[in-house]
Formats: structure tokens, C-alpha cells, sequence
């Protein structure tokens, strides 16, 4: 859960970067053995921000959600587009952007430990081979705005380690022969 709602946190800080919302809708990536529509409602299902659900049914227009996010949308409308910031009352942990950051990380191929929300020294080095891989300057750390700059990122960015050459197979014992003596002298098949 606390991975959804750091994907939710980037989407709501994507939008308002200096310089104004953002003009494309946000890609929300789900795990393929998931339903998209159901991550994605779940990560915005307690938003006040009308955006968050047009973009919502404008990617997903035949979820099971789409009647409550209909609903939810007109209610915000009546409100005159004001709304309150999402997480207002609870700003993302480091740990859940961490995760999160992982996450991302590992998408583009750059991550290949194991996603436990642990910045350590195997993050620090993925997010080091994103920013030489890309060009951003992303700094060592987790951080909302890297969480975006990630997102944002498609495709495979990193280049996936070079196999080391296998240890040679031993060479296969020979074959058990059968030999036998006829007349003294011993013949082997």
C-alpha cells in the first residue's frame, strides 16, 4: 500500500511542478499480473484533486470504476476546482519513496537487487548507472522529484550486466567398456 501511495504522491507532484501542471496525463505503470484500473484507483480513490479522475477515465474508460470515478469527478466539479493537496496531512515516508524509486529503477533495468525500501549501497549504484545512462543529474538519494524524473522514463535504460563466461563443463567420463580374454588375449568393445 505504501508503494501505491508514493505512485500517487508522484503523480500529485508531477502536477505541480514549477511552471504549472503538467500537460500529458501521467503514465501509471502496474505490475503485469495486476489490473491497471484496479492500482490505479486505488492510488487515487481518496484524491480532491478533479485532474487526478479526468486523466483516471480518460486512460481507463471502461473500469468497474468508472461510475464512482464519474461520481467522485462532478462532486469535485461543484466544488469550483478547489481542492485540497493530496497527503496533506501525511507527507510520503522515505522509505515508501525508496521503495518506490526501486521499483522504477528495476523497470528500466537499472536495479537488480531486491525491492525492500532500503537505500543502501546496490541503490545507490542503480540510481549512479540511471543518471550515466540518461544523462540526469539525479543525485545519491530517494526523493519525490527523482520518483517523477523516473515515471517519466520509459523504455529499458540500462544495459543488463555481461554474463560471465561459464566455468568449462568437465570433460564427460568415458564410457564403461566391456572387455573379455578369448584365447589369452583380452578384447575390449
Amino acid at each position: 500500500m505504501r508503494l501505491l501511495r508514493s505512485a500517487l504522491f508522484a503523480i500529485v507532484a508531477a502536477s505541480s511542478l514549477p511552471g504549472g501542471p503538467i500537460s500529458a496525463a501521467p503514465v501509471l505503470v502496474a505490475p503485469a499480473d495486476t489490473g491497471a484500473d484496479e492500482i490505479a484507483w486505488g492510488l487515487i480513490r481518496d484524491s480532491a484533486d478533479p485532474a487526478v479522475f479526468e486523466r483516471f477515465l480518460a486512460q481507463f474508460p471502461n473500469s468497474i470504476h468508472d461510475a464512482e470515478a464519474r461520481e467522485k469527478l462532478a462532486a469535485l466539479s461543484d466544488l469550483g476546482g478547489e481542492f485540497e493537496a493530496a497527503f496533506s496531512s501525511e507527507p510520503a515516508e522515505p522509505d515508501d519513496i525508496a521503495l518506490s524509486v526501486q521499483s522504477e529503477l528495476k523497470r528500466l533495468g537499472c536495479y537488480r537487487g531486491t525491492l525492500d525500501g532500503d537505500w543502501g549501497p546496490g541503490s545507490r549504484a542503480a540510481l549512479g548507472e540511471f543518471g550515466s545512462s540518461t544523462g540526469e543529474a539525479v543525485g545519491s538519494e530517494p526523493t519525490s522529484a527523482l520518483l517523477s524524473i523516473l515515471g517519466a522514463t520509459t523504455g529499458r535504460v540500462c544495459t543488463p550486466p555481461t554474463p560471465r563466461n561459464p566455468a568449462p563443463a568437465p570433460a564427460p567420463s568415458p564410457a564403461p567398456t566391456s572387455c573379455f580374454t578369448f584365447n589369452g588375449q583380452t578384447f575390449c568393445e
